[in-house]
């Protein structure tokens, strides 16, 4: 297996979260959604897809969130995901309710086969989310 972040090889990243995701707690804190769109070269073949998150404490650490294979649909990797998040096809996140502590970076990882059979895993940058509170954003809207 290859794994490697950033690579473009047979697979482009057409579109990315903004990065970092603003959110406005009680303003648009619900179904924050995340959405990573790519592409692949002729010749490759999509195997999987995966959410993951990391702490912003401990990049290192990465825990994987909804996964699915080819034509199928997401599937949860812990019971007590279901709370918390959505995926849509092709590869979009659903936050369903974003507060003050959030404390994760979203990525999405992509693998796939070339016509060597090598299985590649590409993820996208990390994106973080930025909660301030609503009064806190009114403020900023006045003030700026």
């Amino acid at each position: 297996m290859i794994s490697c972040d950033f690579i473009k090889g047979a697979l482009r990243w057409e579109q990315e979260p903004d990065n970092p995701t603003i959110v406005v707690e009680g303003i648009n804190s619900t179904n924050v959604t995340l959405s990573w769109t790519y592409s692949l070269d002729p010749g490759a073949t999509l195997q999987g897809v995966v959410f993951e998150r990391t702490s912003r404490e401990n990049f290192l650490k990465r825990t994987s969130l909804l996964s699915r294979l080819p034509n199928q649909e997401f599937r949860y990797l812990k019971d007590e995901f279901v709370k918390e998040y959505r995926a849509n096809l092709p590869s979009r996140l659903v936050l369903l309710d974003v507060n003050n502590d959030e404390e994760y970076m979203y990525s999405v990882v992509v693998q796939y086969n070339d016509m060597s059979m090598v299985l590649y895993h590409v993820s996208a940058p990390m994106t973080a989310i930025i909660v301030q509170g609503k009064y806190q954003k009114q403020l900023n809207i006045f003030f700026s």
